[in-house]
Order: structure tokens, then C-alpha cells, then sequence
């Protein structure tokens, strides 16, 4: 009788330290997420003058551009309806 008393009490101890640990998991998930979105904003601030610049330096179009991109679009298009008609 005293080992199973002992055994639920070491037990409701080692539930509370568990639940005490995921509560903590929880609010470093949530300090992570808070560091990853700063430093999302960080880059996109730091890169903003590059974009501009590439934006307003970048080369126009020509009339054989969308031709030249198209090409390997499709090759890559039926490339992947080939291989899911090879699997079935």
C-alpha cells in the first residue's frame, strides 16, 4: 500500500514537471517565432534600396522572351504528366 501511495505521488510530480516543461516549450515556440518574424522584417528593410534599384535598372522585354520561357515550362510540364502516367 505504501509503494502505490509513493508511486501515484512521484507520478502527479513528474505529470506537473512535464506539463511545467510543455508550458515552457510553448512560450520559447512562441519567442521563436517573435526572433524569426524581427528578423524576416530586418532583411526585408535591409534589401528594400536593392529591390528599388532592380527595379528601375532592370532590362525590358523583348519580343522573344516569353518563347525562350515558355520552352522549359513545358518540357517540365510533361515531364511531370509523364512520370505520374509511368507510376499508375
Amino acid at each position: 500500500m505504501f509503494l502505490t501511495a509513493q508511486f501515484h505521488r512521484y507520478e502527479n510530480i513528474y505529470c506537473d514537471v512535464i506539463l511545467k516543461y510543455e508550458r515552457y516549450l510553448d512560450s520559447m515556440e512562441l519567442f521563436l517565432q517573435l526572433v524569426a518574424a524581427a528578423a524576416m522584417v530586418l532583411m526585408l528593410v535591409y534589401l528594400w534600396p536593392a529591390f528599388k534599384h532592380w527595379q528601375q535598372n532592370s532590362p525590358k522585354a523583348q519580343a522573344g522572351d516569353w518563347q525562350a520561357a515558355l520552352l522549359p515550362l513545358g518540357t517540365v510540364v510533361l515531364l511531370v504528366i509523364f512520370l505520374i502516367m509511368a507510376v499508375r
